[in-house]
């Protein structure tokens, strides 16, 4: 029977239920999101990240959470990108990662891309805000084209976007 699906959801993406949560590293990461994840896990899943270099577009580290520690989230699946190469190839490679790993139930962000929507003068929101949609947009359009390519492995895979809840973002809604 054939469960594989993408969801798109407003929220906290460290409070969505998962077995792994995808999050970038590289030039321009969402470096509030790192302190978030260290401040609910504190640096289990960063220790594992500096004992590796990633530096190659889509490149992977999945990064294992403790099975005793009880969190929305259990594992962290971090990959490398940078601004200049697709969206696309990272939620691709990240999907590929989790899939070797068995996981089934995924969370990703509506970008990986750092947009600082709150200090942006007035006139660049607009802007702002419309870069993270065609994110979303590209991510959206990676998720379906990794389920299409692994049609029968990923059968039962359930993959959550989530949005941040701001207010710039038209009421949450990427």
């Amino acid at each position: 029977m054939e469960r594989k699906s993408v969801i798109v959801v407003p929220g906290n993406i460290l409070e969505i239920h998962t077995e792994a949560t995808i999050v970038s590293v590289g030039p321009d990461t969402d470096s509030e999101l790192h302190d978030r994840i260290r401040h609910v896990a504190g640096d289990q899943f960063h220790d594992q990240l500096s004992n590796v270099t990633l530096s190659v577009h889509g490149e992977t580290l999945v990064a294992v959470g403790d099975s005793n520690i009880h969190r929305a989230f259990r594992n962290i699946i971090f990959v490398y990108g940078e601004p200049r190469y697709s969206l696309g190839t990272m939620v691709r490679s990240a999907l590929v990662a989790a899939l070797g790993k068995g996981y089934e139930r995924i969370t990703l962000p509506c970008t990986f891309n750092l947009y600082d929507l709150e200090n942006a003068p007035a006139r660049e929101k607009k802007a702002l805000v419309a870069a993270i949609h065609r994110d979303a947009e590209v991510m959206v359009d990676a998720v379906c084209d990794f389920f299409e390519g692994y049609e029968k492995a990923a059968s039962s895979m359930t993959v959550t976007m989530v949005i941040p809840l701001n207010p710039h973002l038209d009421g949450g809604k990427c």
